[in-house]
């Protein structure tokens, strides 16, 4: 097979649990990222609402754009 121009993504919960050689192995991933959950700083900013944002507590990014979305439909009501 040839992979001319194919991105490969590799995507895991815990990057300590990877092996190394599998990690460092040379042409196979360049770059490491790590999307950490939302500050409580960008909470506020999503939902403009710093008093809301203090009271959900730790979230995903997906949960929190879920808490946006239902906060949105309770103020058409």
């Amino acid at each position: 097979n040839e992979y001319k121009e194919t991105v490969f993504f590799m995507t895991v919960n815990d990057i300590n649990k990877v092996s190394d050689a599998l990690k460092n192995r040379p042409s196979r991933f360049k770059f490491v990222r790590e999307f950490t959950n939302p500050s409580l700083e960008l909470k506020a900013e999503v939902l403009d609402d710093y008093e809301l944002a203090k009271s959900i507590g730790d979230v995903s990014l997906d949960q929190l754009f879920k808490v946006k979305q239902h906060k949105e439909l309770k103020e058409d009501f």
